[in-house]
């Protein structure tokens, strides 16, 4: 976990032993959207976890991901001067690579130790399978359509197939737009 005091200006965050590949921001001072950024995603680009919306780009938002932490920018959201912030940041596998092992290739970014891992997909809105490199049968499973600006997060395993970013742990059976992951199945 990472904490900082907003200082309006570019900054970096260093408070961390290893380059993160997933950060999730919030203000604690104030009433402010929970904000999250990842490698698959790309710098300035984000979503707010707590709204129904698409991904969208700020550019001064996060803009770096860096050995020891995160750079930011002066965005508001991020660095508002005497504001108080906090950052749940993770580790993955660093850059993605693409993952063949379900019938949509994915790219994958997989913590070596199989925890969990970020990934991102185009759904073809028919039965599909989806590897995300962890090894073992996910516990969670947590998509965003990325293209859909009325698209809100879903913590199932829910998806409309299109576009969609990830946050799973193993194999995972995508069902067509209205569906569920469930418990217990494992596409080999």
């Amino acid at each position: 976990i990472a904490q900082w005091t907003g200082n309006g200006s570019a900054r970096t965050i260093s408070d961390l032993s290893f380059e993160p590949d997933i950060v999730w921001t919030k203000c604690k001072s104030h009433a402010v959207d929970h904000k999250f950024f990842s490698r698959i995603l790309g710098t300035t680009k984000l979503y707010e976890v707590n709204q129904d919306r698409g991904i969208f780009t700020d550019a001064n938002s996060l803009t770096a991901f860096t050995s020891n932490g995160f750079s930011l920018g002066t965005s508001g959201d991020v660095n508002t001067n005497g504001r108080t912030y906090s950052a749940w940041c993770f580790k993955c596998g660093g850059a993605a690579s693409n993952n063949t092992k379900g019938s949509i290739t994915s790219s994958v970014s997989a913590n070596p130790l199989g925890l969990y891992s970020v990934l991102s997909y185009t759904g073809t809105g028919s039965n599909a399978t989806v590897g995300h490199g962890l090894g073992k049968k996910p516990a969670f499973i947590w998509v965003k359509e990325m293209n859909d600006v009325s698209s809100g997060s879903t913590a199932s395993g829910d998806a409309t197939g299109v576009d969609d970013i990830a946050i799973m742990f193993n194999y995972m059976k995508m069902l067509d737009p209205d569906s569920v992951v469930r418990e217990g199945e494992q596409i080999l």
